[in-house]
Parts: C-alpha cells; sequence; structure tokens
C-alpha cells in the first residue's frame, strides 16, 4: 500500500510540475511575440526575394490531384498581382501529401515552449471562396495569409470606450 501511495504522490507531483512548464509570464509572452514577429519578418522578406508570384485572390475552386507530393490544386481568380505575371487566374498546389519517413517528428524537428514557430515550416491551405495573399514558386504555394472576414474582435482600448458611451 505504501508503494501505491508513493507511486501516487510522485505522478501527481510530476504531473502539476509538467502542467506548469509552459505558462509564461506577461514580459516572456511579450518577448516571444516580438521574437516571433522578427523571425516571420525576415522570412517573408527572403520568401518575396525568390518566388515567381505574389498576388491578391478568391480561391474559385480546389481540385484533388490524384498522385505527386501535393494533394489539392488550388485554382485563384487574381484580384492583384504584386509580383509576377499579371493573370487574371492563376493555380498553385498545396498541402503536401503525409509521408511517414519523412515527416516523422525527431528530437531535432520539436521545439521547446519559450521558442517561436519555424514560419518556413507553415504548410499552406486555402478554401474556397475565400481571400488571400499568395505566395507562389515553381506552381506551388508557399504561403496564404488570409484576409479577414469581418470586423476584428474588440480590443480592452475600444471596449473601455464602448462602456463610456454606454454610460457604464
Amino acid at each position: 500500500m505504501k508503494n501505491l501511495t508513493l507511486v501516487w504522490i510522485c505522478t501527481a507531483l510530476f504531473a502539476s510540475a509538467q502542467s506548469g512548464a509552459c505558462e509564461p509570464t506577461a514580459d516572456q509572452m511579450e518577448d516571444y511575440w516580438q521574437r516571433s514577429r522578427k523571425s516571420e519578418e525576415a522570412y517573408l522578406t527572403n520568401l518575396a526575394q525568390n518566388v515567381d508570384q505574389i498576388l491578391t485572390g478568391t480561391v474559385s475552386d480546389v481540385t484533388q490531384l490524384s498522385d505527386g507530393p501535393y494533394a489539392q490544386l488550388a485554382h485563384i481568380t487574381v484580384d492583384a498581382t504584386i509580383k509576377g505575371h499579371p493573370d487574371s487566374f492563376a493555380s498553385a498546389k498545396m498541402w503536401l501529401r503525409v509521408n511517414p519517413k519523412r515527416d516523422s517528428p525527431t528530437l531535432d524537428s520539436i521545439r521547446s515552449c519559450d521558442e517561436p514557430p519555424d514560419p518556413a515550416q507553415y504548410n499552406p491551405y486555402v478554401l474556397k471562396s475565400y481571400r488571400y495573399l499568395y505566395y507562389i514558386k515553381d506552381g506551388v504555394l508557399l504561403r496564404a495569409s488570409g484576409f479577414p472576414l469581418g470586423p476584428p474582435p474588440l480590443e480592452p482600448e475600444s471596449e473601455i470606450e464602448l462602456l463610456k458611451r454606454a454610460g457604464v
């Protein structure tokens, strides 16, 4: 019985230590977001120089690809061309198929709680009828940033202003 109690106590202590392992302070979170933003800006600057096309538009259709490393083909109705040939339509392969030999997580690819994600590891995916900013190289979608669908959520400053106008 003593052994069972000892095992239970050790398990409880270990679980509580693990649950708080990734709870950063406000200062740590601010630093994380700043490092994450710098990393993303550096990645985008490099990406923009190396892609064939940068454009905005709406996904008109998504079709399945029967073979190859990519699973789908996004068909895009182009609104504006930022880089590349100005066409009214474009297409890009997307969604890298899972390959167990290639996609098995290793200790080298696992990141710590305070390490910002690597933007180059993003596997972009777009949805029919949504509008995006696309980065395309050799017919492959490398990045897609979605445009907001509606107004952004209230931030504390706007919420306080709303409360003041309401007479609260």
